[in-house]
């Protein structure tokens, strides 16, 4: 399975930039998924730590779910694992995570 992520600022142009890839990936044969972004469903709590962490469980959640299923070819996604791994560097070094914790996170990220 193919999984590609964007990331970047709001109105950057990752929406655009995933349709063009659904569509150049569906071209070719390929069956995509193109999730919502995490955020769309996990609104509240933003200004806590634990808000990345829940947001990475939802994208792991579809990662697994998929490798089970082998329902498709690649999985685009806005904003997945690369992105939590950023926010828990950025949390940790603002002081909102402690270190023990960010490693954690990160570590949770990149497997």
């Amino acid at each position: 399975m193919i999984m590609i992520e964007f990331g970047g600022t709001p109105k950057a142009g990752k929406t655009t930039l995933i349709d063009a890839v659904d569509r150049f990936l569906r071209r070719r044969g390929l069956k995509v998924l193109a999730p919502p972004e995490a955020a769309n469903f996990i609104r509240n709590g933003r200004e806590y730590p634990l808000y990345s962490f829940r947001t990475t469980v939802y994208v792991a959640a579809i990662i697994l779910e998929q490798a089970a299923k082998n329902d498709y070819d690649a999985i685009v996604f806005d904003r997945g694992l690369y992105d939590r791994y950023c926010w828990f560097v950025y949390e940790r070094g603002v002081g909102r995570l402690e270190e023990s914790s960010a490693l954690f996170f990160q570590d949770f990220c990149l497997r």
